[in-house]
């Protein structure tokens, strides 16, 4: 239900009070709704709680962001990091629904593709990113889009040395985190 309803544009954000909720129905309601989940343990973190949904729900600068990629000849995608729900479009596009943008947010998109050999140095075409978003433009809801080119860049040690972003690791990781977090959730619930 809360999946079908998100179709219509409601976000649903569960609270699972001190002990003896059902978790798992709460966080599945919760994600299937790109809504947030919530334990809350006293009287002060449901008050912090709904403080947080209501600054966020006025921060919303963007609505259903969507990402279309299209592949470069030999390139699939092996997996994506993130929470992100992955479906194909008519034409065998993978499509990632990417849900809200909030004011000063970061969306971030990790992706596992499996490449050919890149054996020549210089710039590689891997994909294309076709977006869209609904946002409030002169006063209007309207329809957003526009598109990215992906490209990887082979060369030395020593450029990829210099090229190394400590902060593109640690939110690769993050995102690598939140995704196993989802694993071992969908594994507890078949084991239930």
């Amino acid at each position: 239900t809360a999946a079908k309803k998100n179709e219509e544009g409601i976000v649903t954000t569960t609270l699972g009070f001190a002990q003896g909720f059902n978790e798992d129905l709460l966080i599945g309601m919760a994600r299937a709704a790109t809504g947030n989940f919530y334990f809350i343990q006293s009287i002060d973190d449901a008050s912090e709680v709904f403080e947080i949904e209501l600054d966020t729900m006025k921060s919303v600068v963007a609505q259903n962001l969507t990402a279309t990629l299209e592949f470069s000849p030999n390139v699939t995608l092996t997996d994506t990091l993130g929470l992100a729900k992955v479906t194909k479009d008519s034409s065998g596009k993978t499509v990632l629904v990417l849900g809200d943008v909030y004011e000063g947010e970061d969306k971030l998109l990790g992706l596992t593709l499996n490449l050919p050999e890149l054996s020549k140095t210089g710039e590689h075409p891997l994909l294309k990113l076709f977006y869209t978003a609904d946002a409030i433009q002169n006063g209007v809801i309207a329809q957003v889009s526009g598109d990215a080119h992906v490209n990887a860049k082979v060369g030395t040690i020593e450029e990829a040395a210099a090229a190394y972003s400590s902060n593109v690791t640690l939110e690769l990781s993050r995102l690598k985190i939140a995704k196993a977090k989802e694993s071992a959730l969908e594994l507890a619930d078949k084991n239930s």
